[in-house]
């Protein structure tokens, strides 16, 4: 199974792409850009920051490439008109990832999107139902960055402040491999987030006016 392939059809690719080509202008922040797979969908000038220093030599074709954590961003507050984070926050501990979401929101002067695999019980009972087997957390002692440490659901964003919506993940898109099933259970869970296979919050804060002088990094 080619997952690279399966991944960038998937649905939360598309959803993720569509979102940022209508909510980013101006200056945004891929937080957790990884190898940079949505660059070409963000408007105006877009940087690009992750913790793994292999993933960002793939990020071909971007020149603002930053190594860093997300938990400790290293810019000035409300420098970004939009900031997205997708698929970030289950790779590290929960209270980490409520810290990583506020600091996405100190440097944010605009929307912020965050996207994670929803680990509530009706996803879960699906994935069983399609895998066959019980999602299974992994050990924070394994050193690989994309290894899942902590488990969200529509209900834990909620009370982050975040919209809460949803759609289908790619790895059960691609088990199901039923287009027409797939495209009508997506369109369902974007109003009904508890039932997705991937949960995409969206938050609005206040905006910051940038002047020309201004120094983005902290």
């Amino acid at each position: 199974m080619n997952r690279t392939k399966d991944w960038a059809s998937s649905s939360s690719n598309k959803k993720n792409k569509k979102l940022i080509s209508k909510y980013s202008h101006g200056l945004s922040l891929d937080a957790g850009c990884g190898k940079g797979v949505y660059f070409d969908s963000f408007k105006g000038e877009v940087i690009g920051l992750d913790i793994t220093l292999s993933f960002l030599r793939e990020a071909k074709g971007q020149k603002s490439l930053i190594l860093g954590d997300v938990r400790y961003l290293p810019f000035r507050e409300r420098i970004f008109d939009f900031v997205l984070c997708s698929e970030v926050i289950e790779h590290i501990e929960e209270y980490e990832g409520k810290k990583a979401m506020r600091e996405l929101e100190r440097v944010a002067g605009g929307r912020i999107e965050v996207d994670t695999p929803n680990s509530g019980f009706w996803p879960e009972l699906l994935r069983f139902l399609v895998f066959r087997k019980p999602y299974k957390r992994s050990l924070p002692t394994n050193p690989s960055p994309l290894l899942h440490h902590s488990s969200w659901t529509a209900k834990k964003s909620k009370l982050e402040g975040f919209d809460v919506r949803g759609c289908l993940g790619w790895v059960t898109r691609e088990r199901i491999k039923i287009q027409f099933l797939c495209d009508l259970y997506d369109a369902l869970v974007w109003y009904i987030p508890w039932l997705a296979g991937t949960i995409i919050g969206i938050k609005y804060v206040r905006t910051h006016v940038r002047y020309k002088e201004d120094s983005i990094i902290v």
